[in-house]
């Protein structure tokens, strides 16, 4: 974190500039998405896969006020998804769920690029939503869990991020 914050001083970036270069709009609600995409996909059975993918953009980009300035940066958008792992689910996504964002959203994640989430809120989400249908794991009731869950399924041990990381994003202490 304090790495970005530092990358983010040094290119004096101002916070809407962050926030467009992520397709984020002052009439953009990130929580609003979050529950859509939720809706469309399923909340899992605790309720809360839609603060669960929230809580995710606050880790991984301070809901759109923090920018990754390394280049070749692992992860795109706002939800910071890596390219490998989205290829690799992409590959696998089931046709209901396919079926169902087209519906919704008339949008076709079985086409959509890594590139494409980069501008598109709303595709990042739903990328990060639809990696987490693949796992058994059900999404955890509280926050402490679900940053365990962040940590050992998305952030990974390749990642820099830590349990305390997503909590403090996220404005939770233990």
């Amino acid at each position: 974190v304090e790495c970005l914050r530092a990358l983010q001083r040094e290119k004096t970036m101002t916070k809407i500039e962050i926030q467009e270069s992520y397709g984020i709009t002052p009439q953009t609600n990130l929580m609003a998405i979050c529950q859509e995409v939720c809706e469309c996909l399923g909340n899992g059975i605790n309720n809360t896969a839609d603060i669960f993918m929230y809580e995710i953009i606050g880790a991984e980009t301070g809901h759109g006020t923090i920018r990754d300035f390394t280049k070749g940066s692992a992860g795109t958008g706002i939800c910071q998804f890596d390219k490998l792992p989205f290829y690799d689910r992409q590959s696998r996504y089931e046709d209901s769920h396919i079926k169902k964002i087209l519906e919704h959203f008339d949008i076709d994640m079985s086409n959509c690029t890594w590139e494409e989430l980069e501008l598109s809120p709303l595709k990042s989400i739903l990328a990060c939503r639809l990696y987490f249908k693949a796992f058994e794991e059900p999404i955890p009731a509280d926050i402490l869990n679900r940053a365990k869950q962040w940590k050992e399924l998305y952030n990974t041990e390749d990642g820099d991020g830590t349990v305390e990381h997503y909590l403090k994003m996220n404005e939770i202490s233990e």
